[in-house]
This record gives C-alpha cells, structure tokens and sequence, in this order.
C-alpha cells in the first residue's frame, strides 16, 4: 500500500508535520530521521470487529512525500494446533481494499489539511 502527496517547501518541516499528526493518531515512531526525510512506526493494533489488524507506515520525503504502510493481520488457523492457537499473526503484503480505506481515507482528511496534496497518478 503506498500514497503520494506533493508538498511545497522545507522537507524538514514537513516530516515534523506528519510525525505530530501520526502521534495524536495514536503511532508510535520508532525512527525518525529529520535530515533523511524520513520516519517510519511501530506496528498500531486496529481491531474493526472483522479482526485484528496490525499496521506500520514509513514515510520518505524527497520530491514528493510516499507513505506505505505494512500490516499483519490474524488469520483463524482452527484446527490446526491445541487451543492456544486459534489466531495466528500473519504478515501481508497487501491487505483487504475495505481495510486500505479505513487506515488511508483519515490520513488523506488529515494530511490535507496540512496542506500536503494527493497526487493520483504517480508513475
């Protein structure tokens, strides 16, 4: 999963911009790296009543600015193993349209009105 915006101005700024916005929305930033443009979180537990879902975005600021994010979700695995292993953590490479659009649509909202721009077609 990844989204570019287009930003004007200091690269610098921008991520502080987006590291305090991925904090009050509950991230935890496990790197940041100012003079790199660049920052990435901790896996952020969502559970939408239709599982478990873990997801971690990295942002990279350069011409433009890239969020991906990854995600692990739990898939049932019933049968398989005693009790204790009902649920099994999974890494994806790409996880469900409905779950992209719960995670992306707020952030889009968010980062624009940071000022920061959806670019729709990137090559």
């Amino acid at each position: 999963m990844v989204i570019h915006f287009d930003y004007n101005g200091n690269k610098r700024q921008a991520l502080m911009d987006i590291r305090i916005l991925l904090i009050n929305n509950g991230y935890i930033i496990d790197e940041y790296a100012p003079t790199e443009g660049f920052l990435f979180t901790d896996y952020k537990y969502h559970d939408w009543g239709t599982g478990e879902r873990m997801l971690a975005l990295i942002v990279d600021i350069d011409d433009k600015i890239t969020i991906s994010a990854k995600g692990k979700m739990a898939i049932p695995v019933a049968g398989i193993g005693g009790r204790e292993r009902i649920l099994k953590i999974k890494s994806v490479d790409k996880l469900p349209y409905r779950v992209q659009k719960k995670i992306f649509f707020p952030l889009i909202n968010s980062m624009d009105s940071l000022g920061f721009r959806i670019i729709e077609h990137y090559p």
